[in-house]
């Protein structure tokens, strides 16, 4: 049978027969390896959502009652000072994790990040989870900072440094309706950029309640899901409410 890079054909018979490497996560049936992006138009709770889940993954402590992949986590903030951070962290937790690392950046770049993890993982190779927060909505970095093919060699690399590594990263991303706002710039532009994320998770509130929201993922490979969380301001920890 002719076979082509653009065209694959096989039996049915041998199809059942093959065998396919099983979904590895980061947090079990939540949070796969790979590249995710995590966006909201309300980045305070996005962050400490990012923020929530970077204890439990540094500490082992389950996320909704699903187990966790205890390790090293490096979570990166943009703009936010050491200080802000360490008071971050005061409010959601009494004793923070030894495994749990803080990078400040004072600009976003991939190659920063890149640099990060190489050099942080010579010390720290079993880092499990890397959390990236950024301040500037999508569409905005492509219309001024990057074109659309520079963004998309922006998630490429990061998703070629998870497969290396072997890890999750989670990009903590202004912006309502991403990746819907990159339509603007073609069919093609939005595909190819769509299909460099493992797995997309929209936070937005959809009750009259301000801290009750609903987790969305979105994902080719691992399924869509939809989680009714609730954040608590004392603590600025979530809790799950109901899966859909």
């Amino acid at each position: 049978m002719k076979q082509t890079d653009e065209l694959h054909m096989i039996s049915g018979f041998d199809l059942l027969r093959m065998e396919f490497p099983q979904h590895q996560f980061c947090v079990q049936d939540i949070l796969p390896k790979g590249l995710n992006v995590l966006f909201s138009e309300n980045v305070d709770k996005a962050k400490s959502l990012a923020m929530d889940l970077a204890l439990r993954v540094s500490e082992g402590q389950n996320l909704w009652g699903m187990e966790v992949q205890q390790g090293a986590v490096l979570h990166m903030v943009h703009k936010d000072t050491l200080a802000v951070t360490r008071k971050r962290l005061i409010s959601m937790t009494k004793r923070v994790p030894d495994a749990l690392y803080i990078g400040v950046m004072t600009e976003s770049t991939v190659e920063l990040v890149l640099s990060a993890v190489t050099d942080f993982m010579e010390s720290n190779p079993a880092l499990s989870l890397m959390v990236v927060e950024l301040e500037i909505p999508v569409a905005y970095m492509a219309q001024t900072l990057y074109a659309p093919g520079a963004l998309l060699l922006q998630y490429t690399r990061l998703k070629e440094l998870a497969e290396e590594k072997n890890i999750t990263i989670l990009v903590v991303q202004r912006d309502a309706e991403y990746p819907s706002s990159l339509r603007d710039y073609g069919e093609d532009d939005y595909a190819s950029i769509s299909e460099a994320v493992d797995s997309y998770f929209e936070l937005k509130n959809t009750s009259a309640r301000e801290n009750k929201d609903e987790l969305k993922r979105t994902s080719r490979s691992y399924g869509n899901a939809q989680w009714s969380i609730e954040y608590s301001p004392e603590n600025r920890r979530w809790n799950e409410k109901s899966k859909k």
